[in-house]
């Protein structure tokens, strides 16, 4: 007779777990930001703002609003297999948001 074994969990990475929680500490402030945003998004443009001005401003508002989707993403998938990259998806992505501040910043 044939034993079955469920094949063991990888063991939890101490770092993956570390850069989860401080990829999650902006979700503390994340209600703020989101009315911020959404004033920010449903507000009137001057008319003399540049196209690229409009565009990266708006592209910032949109990927700071949806930061908790590879956020939850990251999480639920290092949870179910984990891989580091996952653990490190939330990291890039806000890497991804403030470099498109910086643009914005720069740009002006």
């Amino acid at each position: 007779m044939m034993d079955f074994q469920p094949a063991p969990k990888p063991e939890v990475k101490p770092l993956a777990i570390v850069g989860l929680v401080l990829a999650g500490l902006p979700l503390l402030i994340y209600p703020f930001v989101l009315l911020a945003n959404i004033m920010s998004l449903a507000g009137h443009r001057s008319p003399d703002t540049s196209l690229w001005m409009t565009f990266i401003s708006s592209l910032f508002l949109i990927l700071s609003t949806l930061y908790p989707v590879p956020y939850l993403i990251g999480l639920i998938g290092y949870w179910r297999t984990r891989r580091n990259i996952y653990a490190a998806l939330p990291c890039l992505y806000g890497v991804l948001v403030l470099a498109i501040m910086a643009l914005w910043m720069c740009s002006e």
